[in-house]
């Protein structure tokens, strides 16, 4: 009888467990669904860039958000989301197959962070159209907490925050 209780005890901690992961993707997902349709509700191109960040930050509480893009349309090229990506950062973006979190490594895209000093965890993230291999920018998260975005996180829902920001973003391609 012992013997069942105590895998009882397992069992119950295990599903509690699980229950409270379920919680927070469900918590996470209607995050997604908010950010998603503030994109979806901009009212012309130049402002999605702007509603895309302050979006993330608000929706997600994330202290610091922006992104970059080359390739865009002579329209934009003026525009604060169009200034130069550094060769390293667009090289870099290029290489990453997945988001990248961790540490700030000093990246060149950490600095187009307003306050990118106290930044101690990013997440980097590829633009890309479909499941092109070029990117055309690169969406980058920053945190003065050094766990927020560990190296060993899932990149699930980041991925998805990459790939639908790609999609809205598209419109200001060259």
């Amino acid at each position: 009888m012992e013997v069942m209780r105590e895998k009882y005890k397992v069992l119950e901690l295990q599903l509690s467990d699980l229950l409270h992961h379920g919680q927070e993707n469900d918590a996470i997902a209607r995050k997604f669904q908010s950010w998603t349709r503030s994109l979806l509700e901009a009212r012309n191109d130049v402002d999605l860039p702007h509603v895309l960040v302050t979006g993330l930050q608000t929706v997600f509480d994330v202290p610091q958000a922006t992104l970059r893009l080359w390739r865009v349309a002579p329209d934009y090229a003026h525009a604060w989301f169009a200034q130069d990506g550094a060769d390293d950062a667009m090289i870099f973006a290029g290489s990453l197959t997945a988001p990248y979190c961790g540490a700030n490594n000093d990246f060149d895209a950490v600095r187009w962070l307003e306050n990118a000093a106290s930044v101690q965890s990013t997440a980097i993230i590829p633009l890309r159209i479909g499941s092109a291999p070029e990117t055309f920018g690169l969406l980058v998260l920053g945190s003065n907490d050094p766990q927020r975005f560990a190296a060993g996180m899932a990149t699930d829902f980041l991925s998805e925050i990459g790939t639908t920001a790609s999609a809205a973003l598209t419109c200001l391609l060259n």
